[in-house]
Order: C-alpha cells, then structure tokens, then sequence
C-alpha cells in the first residue's frame, strides 16, 4: 500500500510542476512568448480623437510578434508582422509593424535605449493613408499589453488519466483482498 501512496504522491507532485507557467526562452518587444490584450492608448493624433484607447490582440513567438489584430480609424490591421531591430537617431528598439495597400501602417515598438520623446519606451505609431503611395505618421501614442492566460497543457490531462487509473487499479486491488479473506 506505501507503494502506491508514494506513487501517488509523485503523481501529484508532477502535476504540480506541469500547472506551474515556465519561463519563456525568447521575448520580443518585451514580451515573453503568449498571446496579449493590447491597449492602444493615444497621446496626439490629427485623424482620431485623443485621449482614447484602443483594444486589440497581439501573439509573441519566439524572437517575434506572430500576429497582430488592431483596428485604427477604420483600417484592420490584421496578420503576421514585419519584426526588426534597429540603433538610429532615436535609440536602440524592436519594432513590429504591419502595413496595408494603398500605403499605411501601425507600428508598435519598444525602445531598449532612447526613444519617441514625449512617449514611454513602449509606443505605437499609426500613419494614415493620403495617395497610393505615401503616408503621415500623424497618430503616436503609447502600448500596454497584459497576458491572455493559457488553458492547462496535454500534460495535465494524462497525468489526470494516469491517476484515475491509479485509483482503479488500488480499488480493484483492495477487493480482490476482501475476496480472499472471505474465501
């Protein structure tokens, strides 16, 4: 019977582990790998009104954003973004940005060092459309991003399975116990 208590015990103590988050190997713009509730907050803008906040979602995979869903002054800003670094005039920064046809765009960046002044180092920028092919950058504003939480792994549903069997297999035992003292 210790036996399968310790068994018991070690079984628990895994799904422990296995519920507890691990850290992230890579961030991007910050952020560790997950999926995000993004607030949009903007600080100057001369085509939406300001102050006003806008809601969208954000995934981070390894070294990148993965997906971007945003909506500025009626444009959809929804896919895979374009991820970079670059060290300029303004700082050092990881950006993400998706850009649409006839030409506009939303960054969302981080500045490691440096950065837009008048913003926090997390500032997004949305540049409206004005011809086919150019656009202003007359929409700046600052990000926050909170972590959608994940639902439990695989992981913990074997390990639930596991210890169903287990309590069977204790029950099924203990009763052919009962049916060989009774004889």
């Amino acid at each position: 019977m210790s036996i399968i208590r310790s068994c018991f015990v070690g079984l628990l103590g895994l799904m422990s582990v296995a519920a507890m988050s691990s850290p992230a190997g890579a961030t991007w713009l910050g952020l560790a790998d997950g999926s995000y509730d993004v607030a949009l907050s903007c600080v100057t803008s001369t085509v939406i009104p300001c102050p006003s906040t806008i809601d969208g979602t954000m995934t981070i995979a390894g070294a990148g954003a993965t997906a971007f869903d945003f909506t500025v002054n009626g444009q959809a800003f929804v896919g895979a973004p374009i991820n970079d670094a670059l060290t300029g005039g303004l700082g050092t920064e990881e950006l993400s940005i998706v850009e649409l046809s006839p030409l506009s765009f939303l960054k969302l960046e981080d500045f490691l060092t440096g950065g837009n002044p008048g913003l926090s180092p997390q500032d997004w920028i949305y540049c409206n459309n004005v011809d086919p092919a150019s656009c202003t950058p007359e929409t700046l504003g600052n990000w926050t991003a909170t972590a959608v939480p994940e639902p439990p792994g695989m992981t913990l549903f074997v390990l639930g399975l596991g210890i169903i069997a287990l309590a069977g297999a204790m029950h099924r035992r203990s009763a052919v116990r009962v049916r060989a003292i009774r004889g």
